[in-house]
């Protein structure tokens, strides 16, 4: 009897090795267990399969390679155990060795964490959001997530797809300190790890009066989202439709961390987190309006620029008019600070730009009102001429004329 092998494998997942027998003998042989000797430790399984004479069965054993063995070539050894109607027990055989080659997987993994709040009150609830992506990962393969807190496992799922997401609800603790929350992705070969944390506090009167000022500072930031696009509309400011939806948004959730606060419920700080959320997405797409309308005023400037450029104005002239935006260049460039302070430096910028267009249309009418002279003075000259050279031809042909007769 003969025993072979071959086998390719991924470190850290499933090996699958096939091992082939030649029973040589004329007797009936049965193979009662596979055994494989590998550098991790002695693989075996059991099969109970007959070979006949002269014939082959091909057999198969499967274990997994740890994760952190090296790409290489490692010898293996194969066992088996089998009965042989000629000998009493089991006879022990065993195969020639072969090569198992372990090869490097090439699998890119990202993992990203968030919560839902920074805070919790003891016992409160938190959802955890785990966006996910793995790629290369072998066929029938899929990645495992694991979620600890505070070392104690909370989630453990194998994924059914190779990016994607998932919330995953947590209950925070009885008593107050911070939860640490920890995300593991494994990926058989290996694995990367994300961590946050939430505090779990009571409702003290120091957390009362902190969550209390939280509020304050939600609803001062609504206000100006929700003043600065009142302060858009009368001005005539072209705006996204879903402004309005942000900051409705706002306000319901806002709403709703007063209601929290005052039940001492445990979502204050979710709920305080998404109204700021809101306000602020409201508020960045509003300052990107006010600016897109300073930028569509400019370039109706500098058209005109270009228009009377093109016509043949001085470029000193010009370049008078340019320096006159330069406060609405300078607004593009502005962070918002202070809805105040947003505000007047975009009506200067507007009153800028009007004073710009106002001397471009003089600068114009004079421009057109000088070539209008220069054509009337032209077309004078013109009919002049042609009036002179009339007659000179007329004076030519009456001497001409003269000498005949």
């Amino acid at each position: 009897m003969s025993i072979s092998g071959q086998g390719r494998c991924l470190r850290g997942f499933p090996c699958s090795l096939d091992v082939t027998v030649l029973n040589e003998d004329r007797v009936r042989l049965t193979a009662l267990r596979l055994y494989i000797y590998t550098p991790w430790g002695v693989f075996q399984r059991e099969i109970n399969v007959v070979i006949n004479p002269n014939s082959s069965a091909r057999l198969n054993i499967q274990f997994t390679i740890p994760a952190q063995a090296s790409a290489s070539l490692y010898p293996v050894y194969p066992q088996l155990d089998i009965e042989d109607p000629r000998y009493i027990g089991i006879q022990h055989v065993m195969g020639e060795k072969f090569l198992l080659l372990v090869e490097e997987p090439n699998i890119y993994a990202d993992l990203t964490i968030t919560a839902n709040a920074t805070e919790v009150s003891p016992n409160g609830w938190i959802n955890l959001f785990v966006a996910y992506s793995t790629a290369n990962m072998p066929a029938g393969f899929m990645p495992r997530l694991i979620v600890l807190a505070n070392g104690s496992v909370k989630h453990m799922s194998v994924l059914n797809q190779t990016v994607g997401s998932v919330s995953i609800p947590i209950k925070a603790p009885d008593s107050q300190g911070k939860l640490i929350i920890r995300v593991l992705l494994d990926y058989f070969s290996g694995n990367i790890s994300r961590e946050t944390y939430v505090m779990v506090r009571s409702y003290t009167a120091e957390n009362y009066t902190r969550y209390f000022s939280l509020i304050l500072q939600a609803s001062e930031k609504l206000n100006t989202s929700r003043s600065l696009y009142m302060e858009a509309m009368r001005r005539g400011i072209v705006m996204p439709q879903n402004v309005s939806g942000y900051i409705a948004r706002a306000e319901m959730l806002l709403s709703d961390a007063h209601r929290e606060f005052d039940s001492r419920g445990p979502r204050v700080m979710e709920y305080i987190l998404g109204s700021e959320n809101q306000s602020e997405i409201a508020l960045n797409i509003l300052v990107k309006s006010f600016k897109d309308d300073i930028r569509s005023r400019l370039i109706e400037v500098n058209l005109t620029v270009l228009k009377l450029y093109r016509l043949g104005l001085g470029l000193e002239s010009l370049r008078n008019i340019t320096e006159l935006c330069s406060k609405a260049y300078l607004f593009l460039k502005e962070d918002f600070t202070t809805k105040d302070k947003f505000l007047k430096d975009y009506d200067d910028a507007v009153s800028s730009i009007n004073q710009a267009q106002m001397k471009l249309n003089l600068l114009e009418r004079d421009f057109e009102g000088r070539t209008a002279a220069s054509i009337v003075v032209l077309s004078f000259f013109s009919v002049l001429s042609l009036i002179l050279m009339v007659s000179l031809m007329i004076l030519i042909w009456r001497r001409r004329f003269v000498e005949r007769i």
